[in-house]
């Protein structure tokens, strides 16, 4: 959800909340000091002062409301979640007001792939079956254990469901314009890299007149036809409780208007990140802060954390740590155009530094030192990728990708130091470039990438040494899979360059939530669930933990549609949540 400048210049800091009586009219509420509603003391920082974004505003006052509104289940959020949501509620009968930040002629959503498993458009279009508890158990095992595992086990064991729902409301002409993450499979990848699992699941909506965006305004579409209720141009200002519940939430339209929407069965925050908050960032981001050279330089695509700071207000918690982000801190030598392949990395000293299968290899990147981070490879690079798993990263092995690939990168012979642009690939289209060099000699492809005297002496040994490891088939050094050790000796031969040094991109979204149960009820610092509030999507926390590692790519959509589809059910069918 967007924030307005009205918004942003407000100051807020923790854990007061607004205390009110049903809002059935505007006259009936009555609001108490939100610092002292639930008589809880406000946190405050090291030098005393009062965590701003952690303060709720102060209540708006009954003159100003012009207008209330009632529903069975309130929706703060319309993007994968919400839409979810608000689907599966009204179709389970349930009254439904969806109030969303942004107007309706500029409505969009983060992202375009989702990751599910054993959806019958992956399986239809060859996708392999998922064994879903070998799956459970993969997402469980590289999260070490840390994330909430009755939440993972039903976005695994629902995700697939999840999708084929949502097909039923894509219109047919453009139906087919999705594609699968994967497909073709590369032919000698067996499953598993050095242990580590991932599978083909994930559902591309890049497709013309199939966007992401588009899927989620014909879900919300179906949604209405079951009567929802959509309030585009409205924020969500903050709740309001009746007793110890959350009764529904006060607003502003886009003119300025107030209003005080009830949810009568529950209200679930389904409001997006935090990653344009520098706010909410610095104070639960300290890993991402301690590689870049402060706040200033964060930069985030997604959303203002609204939900997460309502949640707070209203006396939830933000779930413990480590915290995760996606692409946490950018994508560093990498291998350019072709992504997370691993080929051989190398730092500023041509030192190799990290087993480049792993994904955690990027985190290793930018502990490097402070400058040049390239990734080598020679010819064969075609061949090689058939060996790379489906991990977040990787390109898809699409003839007409690889064939593309292969005319930019025959276009770099001669481009000596002054390398030249290769374009990556997003979704089966043409991607960002980025800067790569060609040579007929690695001693030419240490000087174009700035190597001198004995770096460019560590660089040549280095590549030396690989390829001794390879003939071995056995990574002494850092324990690289032996179906990824593949030499680099035939010329020319390619390098992508990054830096150590430069300011991460910050993250595409953030994926620390609010702590939910297993229902997605917000929990109190008694880990009880506050009556009445709910939080899905990027709003819910128990979803990752250090990083976004997770068995197929895409599944931040694709647990925020699943578990928003869940939630939304769930509140409408229950007596009183």
């Amino acid at each position: 959800m967007e924030r307005s400048k009205e918004d942003q210049a407000t100051t807020i800091s923790r854990r007061g909340f607004l205390r009110a009586a049903t809002v059935s009219t505007a006259a009936t509420m009555a609001a108490v000091s939100p610092r002292t509603a639930f008589g809880l003391a406000e946190d405050t920082a090291s030098n005393g002062a009062a965590k701003s974004w952690k303060t709720p505003p102060d209540p708006i006052p009954d003159a100003k409301i012009a207008k209330t509104a009632e529903a069975d289940v309130v929706i703060i959020g319309a993007g994968a979640a919400g839409a979810a949501a608000a689907r599966s509620a009204a179709e389970a009968g349930a009254s439904v007001i969806v109030i969303e930040k942004q107007s309706e002629d500029k409505y969009t959503c983060i992202g375009n792939e989702l990751g599910v498993v054993n959806s019958k458009f992956a399986l239809d279009a060859g996708a392999p079956r998922i064994d879903p508890h070998e799956f459970f158990a993969e997402w469980q095992r590289r999260m070490g254990n840390r994330t909430n595992p009755r939440l993972v086990k039903q976005y695994v064991f629902e995700s697939g469901a999840a999708c084929d729902w949502l097909f039923e409301v894509i219109p047919a002409e453009v139906r087919n314009t999705a594609t699968v993450f994967g497909l073709p499979l590369p032919r000698h990848y067996a499953g598993s890299i050095n242990g580590i699992k991932s599978w083909v699941g994930t559902v591309m909506f890049y497709g013309k007149g199939l966007s992401w965006t588009d899927a989620m305004k014909h879900t919300g579409a179906k949604a209405r036809t079951h009567g929802a209720q959509f309030l585009f141009g409205t924020s969500a200002e903050y709740l309001f409780k009746n007793g110890n519940r959350v009764a529904g939430v006060v607003a502003k339209d886009e003119k300025g208007n107030y209003i005080k929407v009830t949810g009568k069965k529950g209200l679930l925050l389904s409001c997006g990140d935090f990653s344009r908050n520098k706010e909410l960032v610095a104070d639960l981001l300290s890993e991402h802060l301690s590689m870049i050279e402060g706040i200033d330089k964060f930069r985030g695509m997604g959303r203002e954390g609204d939900g997460h700071k309502m949640g707070v207000w209203a006396g939830g918690r933000i779930e413990r740590g480590p915290r995760a982000m996606q692409n946490t801190i950018d994508m560093v030598a990498l291998a350019g155009a072709l992504g997370k392949t691993a080929f051989l990395r190398m730092n500023r000293e041509g030192k190799r530094y990290t087993n480049e299968a792993s994904w955690a290899s990027i985190a290793q990147g930018f502990r490097q030192p402070k400058g040049t981070l390239c990734a080598v490879w020679d010819s064969n690079w075609r061949e090689e990728l058939d060996y790379q798993p489906m991990d977040h990263g990787n390109i898809t092995m699409l003839p007409k990708i690889l064939d593309r690939l292969e005319k930019e990168f025959n276009a770099l012979a001669g481009t000596g130091a002054n390398g030249g642009m290769v374009h990556g690939t997003v979704g089966g289209d043409v991607g960002m470039p980025s800067k790569h060099y060609c040579a007929n000699t690695l001693g030419e492809l240490a000087d174009y990438l700035g190597y001198k005297d004995q770096a460019k002496k560590n660089f040549l040994a280095t590549v030396e040494r690989y390829n001794e490891l390879v003939k071995k088939g056995v990574d002494e050094d850092f324990g690289k899979d032996p179906s990824l050790l593949h030499p680099i000796v035939k010329p020319p031969f390619f390098a992508s360059i990054s830096s150590s040094g430069d300011t991460p991109t910050g993250a595409m979204v953030t994926l620390v939530g609010l702590e939910v149960d297993e229902n997605q009820k917000v929990l109190d610092n008694n880990d009880d669930p506050i009556p009445g509030l709910f939080a899905s999507g990027n709003c819910c926390g128990g979803r990752y933990s250090t990083d976004y590692i997770t068995p197929v790519c895409g599944n931040s959509i694709g647990w925020a549609f699943t578990m928003g589809r869940i939630a939304g059910k769930y509140i409408a069918e229950s007596s009183s949540s």
